[in-house]
């Protein structure tokens, strides 16, 4: 435990702020297809955030600065629908058809500072894009409080 904290340290920069991100997990150790879709969800948004200049991902919540926390991630109703002709006659008339909900992949999670929480929601073509959208939202946040954070 001692050796993952000073590596930990080792490797910020002086006034980067530390993210521990996360997605709970069943203590009976069960899991379900929507743990695996947050799980994927995490890797994601550590990419994303690692990419952000000033952010850190820690693997140690005792050393972050911010914790986010995956609660739900997978395919949210768009609210249209799409319908399609399943064949055509000569004449262009259409054959039968079949409607569905559009879906767009989303990302859900909330950051923690101490006591404070806010809620972030992405969504976007792709699951990697949708926890860029977070990833964008936990930067914004950072920047508009990086002084409270870095005392």
């Amino acid at each position: 435990m001692l050796l993952a904290l000073v590596l930990a340290f080792a490797t910020l920069q002086a006034d980067d702020v530390t993210v521990f991100v996360f997605t709970a997990t069943d203590p009976s150790g069960f899991t379900d297809p929507l743990q695996a879709q947050r799980v994927e969800a995490v890797a994601n948004l550590k990419t994303e955030i690692e990419k952000k200049k000033g952010l850190t991902v820690t693997e140690t919540k005792d050393v972050a600065d911010l914790v986010v926390e995956v609660v739900d991630a997978g395919k949210l109703a768009t609210g249209a629908t799409r319908t399609k002709g399943l064949s055509t006659g000569l004449d262009g008339a259409v054959f039968g058809t079949t409607t569905r909900q559009e879906t767009k992949p989303q990302v859900h999670a909330v950051l923690r500072a101490g006591t404070y929480q806010l809620e972030f929601q992405g969504s976007a073509s792709n699951m990697k894009r949708a926890a860029g959208a977070v990833a964008d939202g936990v930067e914004k946040w950072v920047k508009q409080n990086r002084a409270k954070l870095t005392k």
